[in-house]
């Protein structure tokens, strides 16, 4: 489908992904913000169900309004452009489960258990604002490269205090993960959302769907009257309170099922069962770049190589390269009707072309972008003619009745054009930074070894950032010159100091209203300097608040016991 724009407001849309009936993902950058971004868009249907849609997707973009949660895609805007709805979001560089899935076949007990720990966390925050999710299935659970899940989807997301916008009896979501009171038309709740899990992590689990079916009709005979193949049957190294935990997830009646996400998660928790892998674990964050789809450079560098009328890069390629060659024979034609105003030109057609290029080149440099009017760029294509004509004057001064070039044209010749070779000449720039930061020039990032690298680059303006899972990224702006050598250096380690945290029995943390990590920590947390919000959440009981001064360089120990929901003393 053909957009009549490819921009939306400072975002630029670069690259389409996915086209459903309904919508288009555009893999897209935002200049002001200097990030990645996902563009979803719905596509203008002139039917009758048309307002419905509409409403559906505004609705999206309300929910995921009023979800703040490191494990669900954040949203950044929303609106409407020439009558099409958008909502831009937070780009996962990663996967999704049903991709992790079809690398590696099952997930590990020892990797599951943080993923699914981080999927209850994430429903658990939306239910928590009354919102049930109705679509939770492999293919809306993303996982970036570090193993950190981001649910996304919430198209059919329903939040408790709005009106219901589908019709009775219609059933939503995607088959093999519907819950029975879905199907039969009732109202789902929460617990909905906890079958659904609970397919996601029979099937993480064992590598098989637990419902599906031959075809639909099968399928839903399954999830309404049979029970899934018992997972002990398929892995029977799986522990039996695991096995247990999946089984009630599963229940068809939902009083059956876990009451809640807080109730399930306390139930995993107290399971006993075999130490998982830490977040921060290399063998954890390697199983997710080994099965995971490798990241493709992404920088603004192709920004707004998105054509309106244009999806395809190839496409976009031709069009570059079809200017390129209107260009170069404007030059040759103008050329030819002046020659009459030119000396005898003994120069080779492959000068000529060389020159051509070196001014073309030029078209875009800083020199020709303060020029007063369009008309002085036209007329730089010409110097390369009049810059060989002047060489040739040069040759034949013995001759008296040699014409010169025309005053006006020698007098607009740049010098830059003379030494443009040189202009090429690369630059060195040598990063010295924390041996576990992410350092990316113009967006792509760089295959660091150690804590120094060296690269070079073409001159020009260049920018360098440093970047971290748990810090703010560091972002510096650099304008090389041609055959400079520059070295720049960013420690976080010098900007962050440390907290160590002993608590009883065990809590989410929380800085700054933003989780972190459960104790017990496996290693101090790294925070940024300064005054930080500390909170320790537990289920059951009270919560624990307190102010942090953090000094870089340091390291805070705070010991907790969390109090009683009863006790009211603090």
């Amino acid at each position: 489908m053909t957009l009549p724009f490819s921009t939306i407001k400072d975002v630029s849309l670069q690259e389409l992904i996915y086209e459903g009936p309904n919508t288009l993902v555009y893999k897209s950058w935002q200049s002001a913000e200097n990030r990645a971004v996902l563009v979803k868009i719905l596509k203008p249907q002139k039917t009758g169900g048309d307002a419905e849609r509409i409403k559906r997707f505004q609705r999206e973009g309300k929910a995921m309004a009023r979800l703040d949660h490191p494990n669900i895609v954040d949203i950044y805007d929303a609106g409407a452009q020439e009558n099409y709805h958008y909502l831009i979001l937070e780009f996962v560089h990663g996967g999704n489960v049903r991709q992790l899935l079809e690398s590696a076949g099952k997930v590990p007990l020892a990797v599951m258990l943080p993923l699914a720990r981080q999927i209850l966390l994430a429903l658990q925050a939306a239910h928590q604002e009354q919102i049930t999710h109705r679509d939770i299935k492999p293919a809306n659970i993303l996982i970036d490269h570090e193993g950190q899940v981001k649910l996304t989807d919430f198209g059919l997301a329903r939040p408790a205090d709005t009106t219901e916008v589908t019709q009775p009896g219609t059933i939503l979501g995607t088959l093999a993960y519907l819950a029975p009171e879905q199907i039969t038309g009732g109202a789902p709740d929460g617990r909905a959302d906890i079958f659904a899990f609970g397919c996601v992590m029979y099937e993480m689990l064992s590598g098989s769907k637990a419902f599906e079916g031959g075809n639909v009709s099968a399928t839903l005979h399954r999830i309404l009257n049979e029970n899934p193949e018992d997972i002990r049957t398929l892995l029977p190294e799986l522990p039996e309170a695991l096995a247990t935990f999946t089984e009630r997830c599963l229940a068809k009646d939902p009083a059956d099922r876990w009451s809640s996400v807080k109730e399930a998660l306390l139930a995993l928790d107290n399971a006993n069962l075999p130490e998982e892998l830490a977040t921060t674990a290399p063998a954890y964050r390697q199983f997710f770049q080994t099965h995971l789809p490798v990241a493709e450079p992404f920088s603004p560098a192709s920004e707004n190589s998105l054509g309106a009328d244009s999806r395809s890069p190839n496409r976009r390629k031709g069009i570059a390269i079809a200017a390129i060659l209107f260009m170069l024979f404007a030059i040759f034609w103008f050329n030819r009707d002046h020659q009459q105003n030119l000396p005898d030109n003994s120069a080779s057609a492959d000068s000529l072309s060389i020159e051509a290029e070196h001014t073309l080149a030029l078209a875009d440099s800083s020199q020709n972008a303060s020029s007063p009017d369009s008309s002085l760029i036209i007329r730089t294509n010409i110097k390369p003619q009049s810059r060989i004509t002047e060489e040739v004057t040069a040759k034949r001064s013995g001759e008296e009745n040699q014409p010169s070039a025309p005053a006006n044209i020698q007098a607009e010749l740049p010098d830059t054009i003379l030494t443009a070779p040189l202009a090429n000449k690369p630059a060195s720039l040598t990063i010295s930074h924390d041996a576990w930061a992410t350092v990316f020039i113009n967006g792509d990032s760089l295959a660091t070894t150690g804590e120094e690298t060296t690269i070079d680059l073409p001159p020009g303006q260049h920018l360098l950032r440093f970047s971290h899972t748990k810090f703010p990224p560091h972002l510096l702006e650099l304008n090389l010159a041609s055959g400079e050598s520059r070295s720049v250096e960013w420690y976080f380690a010098a900007q962050i100091g440390h907290l160590w945290l002993e608590v009883h029995p065990w809590a989410e943390v929380y800085i700054d209203d933003r989780y972190r990590d459960t104790t017990p920590l496996s290693r101090p947390l790294a925070i940024n300097s300064g005054t930080r919000v500390l909170e320790l959440r537990h289920p059951q009981l009270q919560y624990y608040r307190e102010n942090l001064s953090v000094i870089p360089g340091d390291t805070i120990r705070v010991k907790v016991s969390l109090k009683p929901l009863e006790d009211t003393n603090q």
